[in-house]
Parts: structure tokens; C-alpha cells; sequence
């Protein structure tokens, strides 16, 4: 079953991982959400996101994340600050 995480217009949230934006049925969905009529399969882009390392590459440095789950890119919430500590 196809389903949001395997979409092109789906991008995983950087602390909340399970959980992204999607850039064409506008709102926040879960990474199993059944695919809807906008679905398209996902592709890899010049710079890719791999959620095991979570990091930001380029595409010629995908040998080194070869069997890890590759976005397009990932969402960054304008609220992230609010997840982290303090360094007082």
C-alpha cells in the first residue's frame, strides 16, 4: 500500500521524524498515511536528507548512505527551539 512516507511531496520533520509536511495536500501527516490522489513516487534530488544520519548531503556522497531512508529534503519546525535545552 503507498502511503505518505514513499511520496515526493511528503518531507519528514526533523525531531518528530513519524511526522511531516506535505507540499501538495497541505497539513502535517503521519509517515503511514494511506497515499491520496497527488501521490508521487519519491525521488532523489541533488541534495538528499538521510533520517538514519540525519544529516544533509550531496548527491555524490550517496554511497554512504546506501540502505538508508533518502528525502528530498526535511521540514524544520520555527518552533524546534522549543524542543531543545538550554544551555544556560
Amino acid at each position: 500500500m503507498r502511503c505518505c512516507r514513499d511520496c515526493r511531496w511528503w518531507k519528514p520533520d526533523y525531531f518528530v521524524d513519524w511526522m511531516g509536511e506535505c507540499a501538495k495536500d497541505l497539513g502535517i501527516h503521519g509517515e503511514l498515511k494511506a497515499a491520496c490522489d497527488k501521490f508521487e513516487e519519491k525521488e532523489v534530488g541533488e541534495f538528499c536528507w538521510c533520517r538514519d544520519c540525519r544529516i544533509t548531503f550531496h548527491i555524490t556522497e550517496k554511497n554512504r548512505h546506501a540502505g538508508h531512508e533518502l528525502y528530498c529534503g526535511v521540514r524544520v519546525d520555527s518552533d524546534a527551539h522549543e524542543y531543545t535545552c538550554a544551555g544556560d
